[in-house]
């Protein structure tokens, strides 16, 4: 009974440590389990801040992107801005270019003599019509007249001494005046001044002799006019100020028109004087065409369709030319550009030798007309002459043989 008892025992023990056993062993997995989650958390942890650091990466990648694409937008905006402020210095360096033109075409029409005296009687006569119409006022207000204020005085006598004197002082504010007009610039105006004062030095000095008793009786009326006329009121001063002004304008346009006459005159005569100096080799421009290989484009001055056509068809007869063409840029314009392209290394060696072969055979039509075409003093003119084929006109025996007959036929199959 011990036995049994003692081996229910044993069994019972074996069964609690069997218990236990798995009891430890359902812990370590639990623990495991846990610890497994832990660690997966920890991944899932780790993933989200990896996902969060590559969010954050490629918000400062856009961010930066954006930033660039600022960068390019305000490098582009300065670049544009660079381009307009060149095509501005462009248009003002244009403006520059055109103001000292007209500053050279002013001192041209200045130094004209005969202008010089026209616009001087026309400047006395415009100032007789201000003093009249000034008068005139000053008869019809003379209580308005005497209060004209002095500065606005001084102005009107500056203008009045600058349509009347041909001083080099006055002289510069006239030129002044018609470039604040123009709205050029002060340095150009210097340069006008200074260039207009040098010419002007040289051939001012026998009009200063004649205008010194004009200038006299002038600058009394003017202090007279000066010590009698003060007028306050503003409108009337603005009324002869737009008066004198458009009177000036209209001398002005009347000027420009002359001097636009005679500066074509002049510039109709310098071009027929350089047409007439030209020589034959500034006639002949030559450029190779970088488009394409082996191709140059010949420029040929007063010349037209005549030439251009014959030396085309010559050309294309060439084995060697791949194009040959011309066009007229303009009716106006007497000038022939010629294109030609061919296999050849130098097409210019081509064109040579087709222009040769032009100059030979009009040599030889030529020759051939002058030998063909004699004064016939057997025949006298008449249908007598049996020399094959002929045609009389104003005693002129034209005789073909058939051997001559011949060689004109060939030639016209060879030019066709």
């Amino acid at each position: 009974m011990m036995k049994i008892h003692d081996l229910i025992t044993m069994m019972k023990i074996h069964d609690l440590v069997m218990m236990m056993k798995i009891h430890d062993l359902i812990m370590m997995m639990k623990i495991h389990d846990l610890v497994t989650m832990m660690k997966i958390h920890d991944l899932i942890m780790m993933m989200k801040i990896h996902d969060l650091i590559m969010m954050m990466k490629i918000h400062d990648l856009v961010t930066m992107m954006k930033i660039h694409d600022l960068i390019m937008m305000m490098k582009i905006h300065d670049l544009i801005m660079m381009m307009k402020i060149h095509d501005l210095i462009m248009m003002m360096k244009i403006h520059d270019l055109i103001t000292m033109m007209k500053i050279h075409d002013l001192i041209m029409m200045m130094k004209i003599h005969d202008l010089i005296m026209m616009m001087k009687i026309h400047d006395l006569v415009t100032m007789m019509k201000i003093h009249d119409l000034i008068t005139m006022m000053k008869i019809h207000d003379l209580v308005t007249m005497m209060k004209i204020h002095d500065l606005i005085m001084m102005m009107k006598i500056h203008d009045l001494i600058m349509m009347m004197k041909i001083h080099d002082l006055i002289t510069m504010m006239k030129i002044h005046d018609l470039i604040m007009m123009m709205k050029m610039k002060i340095h150009d105006l210097i340069m006008m001044m200074k260039i207009y004062d040098l010419i002007m030095m040289m051939k001012i000095h026998d009009l200063i002799t004649m205008m010194k008793i004009h200038d006299l009786i002038t600058m009394m009326k003017i202090h007279d006019l000066i010590m009698m006329m003060k007028i306050h009121d503003l409108i009337t001063m603005m009324k002869i100020h737009d008066l004198i002004m458009m009177m000036k304008i209209y001398d002005l346009i009347m000027m420009m028109k002359i001097y636009d006459l005679i500066m074509m005159m002049k510039i109709h005569d310098l071009v027929m004087m350089t047409l007439a100096n030209s020589c034959v080799s500034c006639r002949v421009t030559v450029e190779r065409d970088e488009k394409i290989h082996n191709a140059i484009i010949v420029t040929v001055l007063k010349e037209d369709h005549t030439f251009g056509n014959l030396l085309r068809m010559h050309l294309l007869r060439h084995p060697t030319v791949l194009f040959a063409g011309y066009k007229m840029p303009h009716p106006l314009e007497h000038k022939v550009v010629l294109s030609v392209r061919t296999t050849h290394d130098n097409p210019v060696s081509i064109v040579q030798e087709a222009l040769g072969e032009l100059y030979n055979m009009c040599d030889h039509l030529t020759e051939n007309f002058r030998v063909r075409v004699v004064p016939c003093g057997s025949c006298g003119g008449s249908s007598s002459c049996g020399s094959g084929s002929m045609d009389v006109a104003d005693g002129v025996c034209v005789a073909l043989s058939q051997e001559q007959v011949a060689k004109m036929r060939t030639q016209e199959s060879y030019m066709d």
